[in-house]
């Protein structure tokens, strides 16, 4: 009887109570929904079980994530207790694919609950390629000139050669890098430092820090003169003899700074002939021998060998 009762109270007006009960559950959602909040960050895309093909496109830094929480939970996310990646561990083959792009919550991320993780892009169309590595050139890259009158003579980089991977179709047409540009406006010393290797393309990758030490050496531009009819300078022949042969002009070819020589004169014994070991006349060979000239270097001299005759100085002429 009580059952009875009970029942007929349940089914009593039952359609009020049933929308009654599904306002009250529309009501409890909409509360519910009243205290989730979605929110948007971008975050790094890395590269994870790459083994032996890497991507043969430029792949985009980050990614797009989307949080659907509930709002104090959320709020405390940031960018790095999200990870966006991809995984090649899948593909044993080159070739173009979709490849999802996942996600793996960390950090504060993983005490938040409920949290939905959508992203965007959700997957990317890639090309895999081999994975090529070698060795290439270094070579430092100059920008601009030294002040006037200035050269550079002498550069070098440490190391000469670094290893670069990537895509085989990349790093198979490379055979050097260059590093960022080294400033020489109005320099007139030499100098040294380090710098980093310029990265024209993300593909690849360059083993160790790309970090290079560099050396400039400068010094005064260098010109080239010749002097002609340079007359022979001969010492130490015995006072008893003389030269009584026709004597050749000589000629000098020097290089030095293009200053110096601007105002440079050949000294008198800058083509020296020694007659030390002349003690009586005759016809004789002797080498002509360059003097050291300091600052300007000698290129070519002529003539390297003189002939000349000697005779007994002739004693009425030298008392006349």
């Amino acid at each position: 009887m009580k059952f009875k009762k009970a029942v007929d109270v349940l089914v009593e007006n039952w359609p009020a109570k049933v929308l009654s009960l599904a306002f009250a559950l529309v009501l409890a959602q909409f509360y519910k929904g009243s205290l989730l909040e979605r929110k948007y960050l971008s975050v790094p895309l890395t590269i994870e079980n790459a083994s032996e093909l890497v991507s043969g496109v430029t792949l985009p830094k980050t990614v797009k994530i989307s949080l659907w929480g509930e709002a104090a939970g959320i709020a405390s996310i940031r960018e790095d207790d999200i990870a966006a990646y991809l995984d090649f561990s899948a593909f044993d083959s080159e070739g173009n694919y979709q490849v999802p792009v996942q996600t793996r919550k960390r950090g504060m991320a993983l005490n938040v609950s409920p949290l939905e993780i959508s992203v965007l892009p959700s997957e990317l169309d890639i090309k895999l390629e081999k994975k090529l590595s070698k060795k290439v050139d270094v070579k430092l890259s100059l920008r601009g000139i030294p002040s006037e009158g200035y050269e550079i003579y002498e550069t070098s980089v440490d190391p000469a050669t670094v290893e670069i991977s990537g895509p085989s179709s990349v790093i198979s047409s490379m055979s050097d890098v260059f590093t960022n540009n080294v400033l020489m406006e109005s320099r007139k010393t030499g100098f040294s430092g380090y710098i980093n290797i310029l990265r024209t393309n993300p593909l690849v990758s360059i083993a160790g820090t790309g970090k290079i030490a560099y050396s400039v050496k400068i010094r005064e531009v260098l010109n080239a003169r010749t002097y002609d009819g340079i007359s022979l300078y001969f010492e130490n022949l015995d006072d008893s003899l003389e030269i009584v042969s026709a004597i050749p002009a000589g000629r000098i070819t020097v290089r030095g700074a293009k200053r110096l020589l601007a105002s440079w004169t050949p000294p008198a014994n800058v083509l020296t002939v020694s007659c030390a070991d002349i003690s009586q006349p005759g016809i004789y060979s002797l080498p002509v021998r360059p003097a050291v000239l300091g600052k300007a270097s000698l290129v070519e001299t002529e003539p390297k060998n003189v002939q000349i005759e000697v005779k007994l100085r002739n004693r009425k002429k030298v008392k006349r």
